[in-house]
């Protein structure tokens, strides 16, 4: 195995284990108010889902860490950056609804836990729930990982 795909296993293995650690200490933040640090995070999130209403895939991809890597249901297989960049195709949503079960904010790593139901052309409906991990780079917050389900 070379050092690259070591690194990226590595990488990967303490990102699910970031994700676990924040869905089992979610309980914490979902039962009460966020903070504003919380409430930024979530922020980001609606920004976003903006940008896929919009089908804004320029300002889509800014939010994204250049060591993304996420797991979706959908394709059934992990996405890296290089792959979001290229392949993804948007489809112009009417409708979006995001609620946050849990942000938990740990020094400069953030685990989001949110439900989400969207409407688009022509007329489907979709909801599931989403786990993102974001990593703080001076004043910017970057989505480094991404479960959706």
């Amino acid at each position: 195995m070379n050092g690259k795909v070591k690194k990226h296993l590595a990488t990967t293995g303490t990102i699910l284990l970031i994700v676990c650690f924040g869905v089992l200490m979610g309980g914490h933040a979902s039962g009460q108010e966020f903070t504003k640090a919380q409430q930024a995070v979530m922020q980001l999130e609606r920004a976003q889902w903006e940008c896929l209403k919009q089908c804004n895939k320029e300002a889509f991809n800014t939010f994204f860490h250049t060591g993304f890597v996420g797991y979706s249901t959908c394709p059934d297989r992990p996405m890296v950056r290089a792959q979001e960049d290229q392949n993804l195709s948007m489809q112009a949503l009417d409708y979006y609804i995001l609620t946050p079960v849990a942000v938990e904010i740990h020094g400069d790593i953030a685990v989001v836990d949110y439900t989400y139901e969207c409407g688009g052309i022509p007329d489907s409906i979709c909801s599931g729930k989403v786990t993102n991990v974001w990593k703080q780079q001076g004043n910017t917050w970057k989505l480094i990982s991404s479960i959706s389900r």
